[in-house]
């Protein structure tokens, strides 16, 4: 409940970008439901009543949990992970029995720990990640075992920290353009367990206190999702 109420406030004091933001989740939505129905329905037209369709959608939602490694430039600063908790909502489009074009909406709040030992300093900084992953997925093993990758675009990445009463801008933790590959098992029918290893085609800048230095984030995620 409190990373939904930070989430809030970020927004509020974000109107425009925030804005933006939103229309270009509603654009890509509107654009991916688009395209999954009539590709099914397109499909459904063309076979008969006993006939499965070749192409479908499917939709699911979920819950995930992400923990970073990162590699930074920083000699007085110290950065410890620690893991990142979220919910994502699923979609796919089935090509046949053993092909998807799969994407998800990833929406994650977690912390890091940096530390300054010269000055003795030691702060959490809280961190909100959206993410949206586009990917091919081969099904094997009548659906049960799945391989997949692809593209992660994080579309907002925010990481501040409080130091006397404010709030300090740390820089955003991850990269916009990453490559996502992983795997994953079908669970009585209807649940996915899946594990990926996101890697960063990027480093950012960040700053703690008065010292700036580059930051590479990859991350390992673990997924729960009900599909339907």
């Amino acid at each position: 409940m409190d990373d939904i109420l930070i989430f809030v406030f970020w927004m509020i004091d974000r109107k425009k970008s925030v804005k933006g933001l939103l229309r270009w989740f509603v654009v890509v939505v509107a654009t991916l439901t688009t395209l999954f129905t009539a590709s099914a329905q397109s499909e459904l037209r063309n076979v008969g009543v006993d006939d499965k369709p070749r192409i479908r959608t499917e939709w699911g939602i979920g819950v995930n949990g992400t923990y970073s490694i990162l590699d930074h430039t920083s000699i007085g600063v110290d950065l410890k992970p620690r893991y990142n908790l979220g919910g994502h909502l699923h979609m796919g489009l089935l090509f046949n029995n053993n092909l998807a074009l799969e994407t998800e909406i990833y929406y994650q709040g977690g912390s890091v720990v940096a530390e300054a030992e010269k000055i003795g300093l030691s702060r959490k900084i809280k961190t909100r990640t959206v993410d949206i992953p586009v990917k091919l997925s081969v099904r094997m093993l009548n659906n049960i075992i799945q391989l997949d990758g692809g593209m992660l675009f994080t579309v907002m990445s925010n990481a501040e920290y409080s130091y006397d009463s404010e709030s300090m801008f740390f820089g955003p933790l991850y990269p916009t353009f990453n490559i996502t590959f992983g795997a994953g098992i079908r669970i009585a029918r209807h649940f996915l367990l899946e594990a990926h290893y996101v890697y960063p085609l990027a480093e950012n800048d960040n700053q703690f206190q008065s010292e700036v230095f580059k930051t590479r984030a990859s991350r390992v995620t673990a997924g729960l999702t009900l599909l339907f």
